[in-house]
């Protein structure tokens, strides 16, 4: 009985304090317990607040602002872009989330990628040219599994690889393998003699499937509509880490002041050249508008967002490479069929610079180019 007893004082012991213990780790964790909109995001642009919210609370134990401010202190998410987000304690439960992103200037398609890089030609990224839409590029994509979606030119069909070791495979008409038509590993069109062999649509259906799982690798999707294309920067083969070299680096600067510039006249071109006489030519539409080098940008653009309205359905070069706070006229070189044919020589539009002078005999005289170019625009009706 005195055994049995003190078994039961043992148990009572224990199970109070097991009771007692779970009771203030319950405490401790309801204090302690960070809701996600109690967690302050700084320093994101290219994700939203709620991604990288998620990506930090991926499980119980990081709702915990101690363990968060103590242990995990730098987390590094492994998307896009984003270097480390750093963990500050605000409070009990509440934690400050500060973003330190990789700021990519602009990109460089090469070999079927998207290179992001900085201000300093370093290469930040690369990614796949259909990873934000898996159809965007068919002819280039490479997706995971040995699956390429060809370029319809070529004639052949090509299926998804099952055996995942990238061998890739011509369609027959019954959807098996023939040695007739196709293309090569290395994405080059084989020799064949037919080209009639069409994809089935549980074929097409697989492949979608296939490319979709391959592009959405993550949940989280980076906002690059900002950061422009650029052409000719480089020949140089590329990979994340590399240092684009160019014989002036300071063009890198005037790619980062332009995309500033953009935003603030919202005048992002569908791409930049950088031609031979290492000067930037913005590309709108049919529209070429050479600015040169870094000299006078913002006053430049600024020009550049009164007169492309005017241009709209012509084709040609706004030259701004050479303009000055002094400028009086501004060029417009027109395409004509002769140019496009490569012959013949260019006829110059001169547009006014309004702002250059405040003398009234000026502004007249501008005033009668402007008309004189306007009368030249498609569409042109004069008021009468």
């Amino acid at each position: 009985m005195k055994v049995r007893k003190k078994y039961r004082k043992i148990m009572k012991v224990f199970l109070g304090t097991a009771a007692a213990a779970a009771g203030a780790l319950i405490i401790f964790l309801a204090v302690f317990y960070v809701p996600e909109d109690h967690a302050e995001v700084v320093g994101s642009i290219r994700y939203s607040d709620q991604e990288i919210r998620r990506m930090v609370f991926t499980g119980f134990r990081e709702h915990n602002s101690l363990y968060l401010a103590f242990r995990k202190k730098v987390i590094d998410p492994g998307v896009y872009f984003i270097s480390s987000i750093e963990v500050e304690y605000q409070g009990h439960n509440r934690v400050r989330l500060q973003v330190n992103e990789d700021m990519p200037i602009g990109y460089i398609e090469q070999d079927g990628y998207d290179y992001y890089f900085n201000s300093e030609g370093i290469v930040l990224e690369a990614m796949l040219l259909s990873e934000n839409d898996p159809m965007l590029h068919p002819s280039v994509t490479e997706p995971a599994g040995g699956a390429v979606l060809p370029n319809d030119s070529t004639g052949g069909t090509l299926l998804p690889d099952e055996s995942g070791e990238g061998t890739l495979q011509p369609a027959g008409a019954d959807g098996s393998g023939t040695a007739g038509s196709g293309m090569t590993e290395s994405g080059t069109a084989a020799s064949g003699t037919s080209g009639e062999a069409l994809y089935s649509g549980e074929d097409m259906q697989a492949m979608e499937a296939q490319m979709a799982e391959a592009v959405a690798d993550t949940g989280f999707h980076a906002a690059l509509t900002d950061v422009t294309r650029i052409e000719g920067l480089t020949n140089q083969k590329l990979k994340v880490g590399s240092v684009i070299r160019v014989e002036d680096t300071s063009v890198f600067h005037t790619i980062l002041a332009l995309t500033k510039i953009f935003s603030k006249f919202s005048l992002k071109p569908d791409y930049i050249t950088y031609n031979e006489n290492r000067q930037l030519v913005l590309h709108y539409a049919d529209v070429k508008v050479n600015i040169g080098g870094e000299a006078n940008l913002e006053a430049k653009l600024a020009r550049c967002g009164v007169i492309l309205p005017e241009l709209e359905g012509m084709q040609g070069t706004l030259h701004l490479e050479n303009w000055t706070e002094d400028t009086v006229n501004i060029v417009f070189s027109p395409d004509t069929e002769e140019e496009a044919a490569g012959e013949g020589t260019e006829e110059e539009t001169v547009l006014p610079d309004e702002s250059a002078s405040p003398d009234d005999a000026m502004r007249a005289d501008a005033e009668e180019f402007y008309q004189n170019f306007l009368s030249q625009a498609p569409g042109y009706q004069e008021e009468g």
